[in-house]
């Protein structure tokens, strides 16, 4: 990966934890229907 390596850590209660160094390698903006959950049954 460009920026380096991450570990991605998910809990029992889903909490998301990345952790790496960091390297900024972009940059822009997320529309927001990109962060909007849709659940399909």
């Amino acid at each position: 990966m460009p920026g380096g390596v991450i570990a991605i850590e998910i809990g029992d209660d889903f909490a998301i934890r990345m952790t790496g160094p960091v390297t900024k390698v972009a940059e822009g903006i997320m529309a927001s229907e990109m962060l909007s959950a849709r659940i399909v049954a």
